[in-house]
Parts: C-alpha cells; structure tokens; sequence
C-alpha cells in the first residue's frame, strides 16, 4: 500500500563567502570564495564543481577589471 502522504520538503540552503584579504587587489584580482550548504545530502562533489565554477568567472572578470 502506498504512502498517501505527501514527502517531507527538505530545505537546501547555500551559503557564499566572499573573502577580500588586505593585500587583494580587488577589482583586478578574484577574492577568496566558499560555497557551503546545509544539506548533509547534497554530493560534495557538486559543491566543489560549483565552487570551481564560481572561482572561475571571477578569475575571468578580475582579467577584465570587471566588478560586477
């Protein structure tokens, strides 16, 4: 018999630090960035692709001078 109730949501909540150490030459080079979640079932390995992602374009923008 199946289970007439609906499933449990589970929230997935993310976190990004944006870190800007003293000697960063921010717009011109990429601060420091983390990417977290509070979901214990999320695959580490998406994170981490996900971090890498977002280090990426903002190794790209700081090439360009680009803030935004």
């Amino acid at each position: 018999h199946l289970n007439s109730q609906a499933p449990e949501k589970v929230a997935m909540e993310f976190t990004m630090e944006i870190q800007f150490p003293d000697n960063c030459k921010y717009p011109h080079e990429a601060p420091v960035l983390l990417l977290t979640t509070s979901c214990r079932d999320f695959p580490p390995v998406i994170l981490l692709r996900l971090t890498k992602m977002l280090v990426e374009k903002a190794r790209e923008l700081a090439l360009d001078g680009m803030s935004n």
